[in-house]
């Protein structure tokens, strides 16, 4: 007896213990859907480390008589070949794995396969392709740089931009002002568009139309994010001011998922605020204060979301996200490495910094 009642003491203060442990998140189902909300990090000594493979430094790989000045793109195949956007040229520079300069491809002007401004890279099927906003087109190449197809799109809703491809499909973000006459209100704008494989239009997936003379458009709101995983996409789409939420949607575009996480809200500073105040009350009716919670999403060979938030000015780290498995905050983490800009492509980590014209390749 007494030894049964020993046990069930110890049983209630087990119980008691657990309950009082604060988990780092909470979740429920409801109606299909996943919820998850988390509250902070899972495991505090999660880091990533990238481990340099290969730099190859533009100035000296590309000839002279053809020097880059500025890079607005980068794409890496599977054989390692590299694809440069020249932002002056408006041509595409080719080198190998190696880095030995292999030649380019495109070139600045208005005829067939010639490109009006710098364009987005991307590989799609064993082809690179180019989308130009400006020009309405899309231009599709080989991985020799022989012109395959030119695809002219409708409107600029309707043409590729701000995308990410995944399993032979391309999913665009568009941001625009539409100007009404009649009315003299402006609205913004927000398309995601699907893609096919030859950058045909397919359909959009989300339309927003913002009046902004009745919507106050607060910077510090989450932006439209989109980026795949192996089961999906998320999508993140709600305006907050103190969280941010990303939304995850299978293949036949049925939500799955709501993943939340509170955040820091980064006021802009007072000199910056006055730099533009003049300008965007001429176009939203705006309350810039806080600046936007998230830069952008991006998720690794492991399905972890990479999450970059906004940081204070007097934070000088370069690098720094939040990153999510599974839906679970696990950690904040600042990367071992020095570049503006980068992409997971395939296994690999594709970072570039245009101020010292370096391509680098990482591992992780």
């Amino acid at each position: 007896m007494f030894r049964t009642l020993i046990k069930f003491m110890i049983l209630i203060l087990s119980l008691m213990l657990v309950g009082c442990i604060k988990r780092s998140y909470t979740e429920q189902n409801i109606d299909g859907i996943r919820f998850v909300s988390n509250h902070f990090e899972l495991d505090k000594d999660f880091k990533i480390d990238l481990k340099k493979i290969k730099e190859y430094n533009i100035k000296e790989i590309i000839p002279d008589s053809l020097m880059v000045y500025s890079i607005y793109d980068v794409e890496m195949n599977k054989d390692g070949r590299i694809f440069i956007m020249d932002n002056n040229r408006y041509c595409v520079h080719m080198i190998d794995k190696d880095g030995n300069y292999i030649g380019n491809f495109g070139r600045k002007g208005i005829g067939p396969f010639e490109f009006s401004s710098s364009g987005e890279l991307g590989l799609i099927n064993e082809k690179v392709f180019v989308t130009t906003s400006e020009q309405l087109k899309s231009f599709l190449f080989d991985y020799n740089g022989n012109p395959v197809n030119e695809v002219i799109h409708s409107k600029f809703q309707e043409t590729p931009s701000n995308f990410i491809i995944s399993n032979g499909i391309v999913l665009s973000f568009y941001f625009g002002l539409l100007f009404d006459k009649p009315t003299s209100t402006i609205f913004q704008e927000k398309y995601i568009s699907v893609f096919d494989d030859n950058l045909n239009f397919i359909k959009n997936i989300s339309e927003k139309k913002i009046d902004t003379s009745k919507n106050k458009l607060n910077y510090g709101s989450n932006g439209d994010q989109v980026c795949y995983d192996s089961k999906g996409f998320y999508h993140m789409s709600k305006e907050s001011f103190t969280n941010y939420d990303f939304e995850k949607y299978n293949s036949d575009m049925s939500k799955i998922e709501v993943i939340s996480k509170k955040c820091k809200v980064i006021p802009f500073s007072k000199e910056y605020i006055e730099s533009v105040k003049d300008e965007l009350d001429g176009v939203f009716k705006s309350e810039i204060k806080n600046k936007q919670l998230v830069k952008n999403i991006l998720v690794d060979k492991y399905d972890r979301i990479w999450v970059r938030p906004a940081l204070e000015d007097s934070d000088k780290r370069k690098n720094v996200y939040d990153i999510f498995e599974n839906g679970i905050f696990i950690n904040q983490i600042t990367l071992n490495a020095d570049f503006d800009n980068f992409e997971f492509k395939d296994d690999f980590v594709l970072g570039f910094d245009n101020e010292n014209l370096t391509i680098t390749v990482y591992d992780y």
